[in-house]
């Protein structure tokens, strides 16, 4: 895996288009992936493997980000917020969802997403 690469999933014809688009802005590369994807690992589906121009698409937006730095992700989100996408679910490659499928990897920031939300509602509501 080399260069600076988006992994997104759950966008539909015109939106990946408009993901293109400011992917080309930002210099990254980008992939989606799609259901037909779930099973493989997020490391081999950002070599390539099983890389398919379409398919059912995921419910969830994810827009991943590999071998980029911090300021460069940061951009590339505050640009992204100013486009008419949905909100993703934003993650960073690590050495530890390098080895979950993507399915794993959906799962996983679901939950993270459904914690953070019952954390501020607890926060919210003990004030």
């Amino acid at each position: 895996m080399s260069g600076k690469k988006v992994l997104a999933c759950g966008l539909d014809g015109e939106q990946k288009d408009l993901l293109m688009d400011l992917c080309s802005q930002k210099g990254f590369d980008y992939i989606f992936a799609y259901r037909n994807q779930d099973d493989l690992l997020i490391k081999d589906i950002l070599n390539g493997a099983g890389n398919f121009e379409k398919g059912d698409i995921h419910s969830e937006v994810l827009i991943m980000f590999a071998g980029a730095e911090q300021n460069e992700i940061i951009d590339f989100i505050e640009s992204y917020k100013k486009v008419d996408l949905p909100k993703p679910l934003f993650c960073m490659v690590t050495e530890h969802n390098l080895n979950w499928s993507l399915k794993e990897l959906l799962d996983h920031l679901v939950k993270e997403r459904e914690e953070v939300k019952r954390y501020m509602q607890n926060r919210n509501n003990n004030k």
